[in-house]
């Protein structure tokens, strides 16, 4: 009887080749990718600035700024990207069910504010330091809301939650977790890695993201999904945002 040649596809050692290139594959795409593009798009053009997400009520004869639409085309060419790359990698690093219990979705929802506003009390209580964020703009500044405010308001409370749960909680999370890292560890650097996009903040500001980061970290390895740590990001920028609005600074 003929030897059968054995299987060397899906040896440990290849499969330890993948995951390390995994790894590096991610690493780039959820971190080097977006820094990079944000710093181009900040040199090319004198309407980007380095916060992303101010934009001053347009002065009397002159044109709103672009940001909104030019941020809005950088999210989902983000989104895009990493949907393409976890299509192409087949078994994918976003593994878990996309549907959650009620119960999880009600969590989600209320665990939102908490999220984004415990961090910032607890940074506040015990540094004596008022967390500082760059402000959003002033949305009801001209009194109504239009086309260009809308763009802004979709990419805060939808897209960016959107990419940014694929990027730090998904991608980023499951490919560290899968390297071998602890839950603990994966969930730290993640969020770190999500602090330092929102560069545009204070010391304060990225050190309450990063408390978040872990946060949503915790949702997601909780739940085993990541539905629960976007639908608590979406509730926390919709909650923000309507303190913003109904007490403009």
């Amino acid at each position: 009887m003929a030897e059968t040649e054995p299987i060397v596809g899906r040896t440990p050692e290849n499969e330890g080749r993948k995951t390390r290139a995994d790894l590096k594959q991610v690493f780039c795409l959820t971190f080097l990718v977006p820094i990079i593009c944000l710093y181009i798009l900040t040199g090319l053009s004198p309407l980007i600035t380095a916060e992303t997400y101010r934009i001053s009520p347009s002065s009397a004869g002159s044109s709103p700024s672009l940001n909104p639409y030019l941020h809005a085309f950088f999210l989902m060419a983000w989104f895009s990207a990493m949907s393409a790359w976890s299509l192409r990698r087949g078994d994918g690093l976003l593994a878990g069910p996309a549907g959650i219990p009620v119960t999880y979705f009600l969590i989600a929802i209320l665990a939102g504010p908490v999220i984004i506003y415990g961090p910032v009390a607890l940074i506040t209580l015990l540094a004596q330091n008022t967390v500082s964020f760059t402000s959003p703009p002033a949305l009801i500044a001209a009194g109504h809301i239009d086309f260009h405010q809308l763009t802004l308001l979709f990419c805060l409370i939808f897209l960016a939650p959107l990419a940014e749960e694929m990027a730090f909680r998904g991608l980023l999370l499951g490919a560290l977790t899968r390297y071998g890292l602890p839950p603990l560890a994966a969930a730290l650097i993640s969020a770190a890695a999500f602090a330092l996009i929102h560069a545009q903040y204070s010391l304060s500001g990225l050190l309450a993201v990063f408390i978040s980061g872990c946060l949503y970290a915790f949702l997601r390895l909780w739940s085993g999904s990541l539905t629960m740590p976007l639908i608590a990001h979406i509730s926390a920028n919709l909650f923000s945002l309507s303190a913003f609005w109904l007490n403009p600074p």
